[in-house]
């Protein structure tokens, strides 16, 4: 388990609130489509709701688990092989990735966390304690903190878990939902494994929303928990629900590419298309009626959108 955040957002009253997933950018690869990536970073931007946004990892094509111990393990006695990559690899995540999320992170509400999945670097960070070798997208959450004055969330690798609030000006109320986020390992070929993977997580990580990428496949779906409703003189005769949303987010990179060169690994080991795209789930802040909680408290209606 990588870290737990927590994000407060404050919208002016009762209504809705969207938080937008991304991942697998992996930008600098051949794959990747640039055109579409940015036309749906603008749309995030665009959210009336305020950009709430969170990334899943994978933003650029550098290296995986595998390359990094081979690397470290070639060049173990040539430190300065090491460290001129580290240069080159913070040169591009300066020059290009931090400029392509820059508006993600001035948005009303902002990043509210960073996960790094398979593919990050080493990057060469140098202060006044000296030189040190980061991991990118930490590196990428504190260049966009320092740049938008606000905290952007790095989470660590692979999976973590987001509490979220929301916060109404109108009431001074607030509704919590937590939100589990991971990567995702392995592939599948239908959209039913991703499903699956998620239930899989569901019976395990409590929280009110899962969201998975990595495979590249676009579905989303609901799961319903019932139980006894509690009260301090024990139970009742009545049944409470829950509704845990279940969301796969997909890529920006095309799995089948036309041309001369060695095809990727998705056409190399004949794939299914990659589905590109991301996702998003909507909040709709509203009072309980007297049948769902008799205290008539504020919750979050969710609603999973591909």
């Amino acid at each position: 388990m990588a870290d737990i955040g927590r994000s407060i957002v404050t919208i002016p009253g009762p209504g809705r609130v969207t938080l937008h997933a991304l991942a697998d950018l992996q930008y600098g690869s051949k794959s990747s489509d640039e055109t579409l990536m940015r036309r749906k970073l603008k749309d995030i931007v665009d959210d009336p709701t305020g950009g709430m946004s969170v990334v899943l990892g994978d933003l650029t094509d550098d290296d995986r688990p595998t390359t990094r111990i081979m690397r470290k393990a070639a060049f173990a006695g040539r430190p300065e092989v090491l460290d001129a990559d580290a240069r080159d690899k913070k040169f591009f995540v300066d020059d290009k990735v931090i400029p392509m999320l820059l508006p993600l992170a001035s948005t009303k509400h902002g990043i509210i966390g960073v996960l790094a999945g398979h593919h990050w670097s080493y990057v060469r960070v140098e202060d006044e304690k000296g030189v040190k070798y980061v991991n990118s997208a930490r590196y990428i959450c504190d260049e966009l903190g320092r740049m938008t004055k606000r905290k952007v969330p790095y989470l660590g690798i692979m999976s973590a878990w987001i509490q979220l609030v929301i916060e109404m000006k109108s009431n001074h109320q607030s509704v919590l939902q937590m939100i589990h986020i991971q990567h995702g390992v392995g592939g599948g070929q239908t959209l039913a494994s991703a499903l699956n993977k998620l239930e899989t997580t569901a019976r395990w990580a409590e929280a009110d929303l899962l969201i998975r990428a990595h495979d590249c496949k676009l579905v989303a779906g609901k799961i319903v928990r019932l139980g006894p409703r509690m009260q301090r003189s024990g139970m009742t005769r009545s049944l409470k629900s829950s509704t845990i949303g279940l969301l796969n987010i997909g890529s920006m990179t095309r799995g089948y590419v036309i041309g001369e060169e060695e095809p990727d690994y998705v056409e190399m080991e004949m794939m299914r298309p990659t589905s590109m795209g991301w996702g998003k789930a909507h909040f709709n802040i509203r009072k309980s009626s007297r049948v769902e909680d008799p205290n008539q408290n504020f919750r979050a209606d969710l609603t999973c959108e591909i």
